[in-house]
């Protein structure tokens, strides 16, 4: 899987483009468009990481109405934007628990998760792993 730094860096190159091609967007396309709104939509739900993305709120920043943008996301993500950005935190999530020493009540609350008992069963859910086992296995303990 692709450590969260990976993801970002990818994103600040698709950002660096997304800055250039809306600079000479005067004969751009209908399909660049779009992808542009997908590559704004991803760039903002990586930044705001920590806080579960308001996909409405999202949708009147891109100018773009909220149904046409979840069958547009999923067509070219293969997720619904709410999905994209759990398994962005649980992305994160599983960086914080490999190179960090906070808690799991910390790594919880960073990721903007209401409780640790919630990100626990959210994390073991996706992963097949508890968060502290996940932890273990990273550092090699058995």
């Amino acid at each position: 899987s692709m450590g969260y730094q990976q993801i970002m860096a990818g994103l600040i190159v698709q950002l660096l483009g997304y800055l250039y091609a809306s600079q000479k967007s005067s004969g751009i396309g209908y399909h660049e468009d779009i992808e542009n709104i997908i590559r704004k939509a991803k760039f903002n739900m990586l930044s705001t990481v920590d806080n579960p993305v308001d996909v409405k709120l999202l949708c009147e920043q891109l100018n773009v109405s909220y149904s046409w943008f979840r069958k547009v996301f999923r067509q070219y993500t293969g997720l619904p934007p709410a999905r994209y950005q759990m398994q962005l935190r649980m992305q994160k999530a599983k960086e914080l628990l490999t190179s960090s020493s906070l808690t799991v009540k910390e790594i919880a609350y960073q990721l903007g998760f209401t409780s640790r008992f919630y990100f626990t069963r959210l994390f073991t859910r996706k992963t097949g792993v508890t968060p502290t086992a996940f932890r273990a296995k990273a550092r090699g303990h058995r």
